[in-house]
């Protein structure tokens, strides 16, 4: 008798738990209603598709010489642009120049260049008529496989 009680309560303890765990999974299902239908995420429609064609870049290998100058010297600004997850270089880029504190009236024949087959890139200045301690950093803007990006700046001196 003790058997038939053991087993009688043993299937009931079955078919308990397969209850249980069926209102639980049909408790994690979604309702959709009209109150809590998903409406679209309105940050995605702000990002235009080919944003995501785009590339990371960065400059390598960054360098004047001489960096320390007399008002008005020559000065050769060396550099390459790479593309950051292959490091290959990116060929026909339009880059510009900054100087840091801005010169005014500063006579420089050219403040930008395109890259060679290799990513690299050569640009001459004059330097600034005041004695100063001055930055200079490069930036890529108006390519449309590479998001715009800035090197490190490059300290450069003009004494008197």
């Amino acid at each position: 008798m003790k058997k038939i009680e053991m087993f009688t309560m043993i299937f009931l303890l079955t078919i308990l738990s397969v209850t249980i765990a069926d209102d639980a999974f049909g408790q994690n299902q979604s309702i959709n209603t009209t109150e809590n239908t998903p409406q679209p995420n309105q940050s995605n429609q702000m990002i235009q598709p080919q944003d995501y064609s785009k590339q990371f870049a960065e400059f390598s290998k960054l360098l004047i010489i001489p960096n320390t100058l007399v008002p008005g010297e020559r000065y050769t600004v060396y550099g390459q642009v790479i593309n950051f997850l292959s490091e290959v270089g990116i060929a026909d880029t339009p880059i510009s120049f900054r100087i840091y504190p801005e010169v005014t009236g500063l006579s420089t024949p050219v403040n930008k260049t395109i890259t060679d087959s290799n990513g690299n890139f050569k640009i001459q200045f004059i330097a600034p008529d005041n004695p100063s301690f001055y930055y200079l950093s490069a930036y890529l803007t108006d390519n449309k496989n590479y998001y715009p990006t800035d090197s490190e700046p490059i300290p450069f001196v003009v004494f008197k």
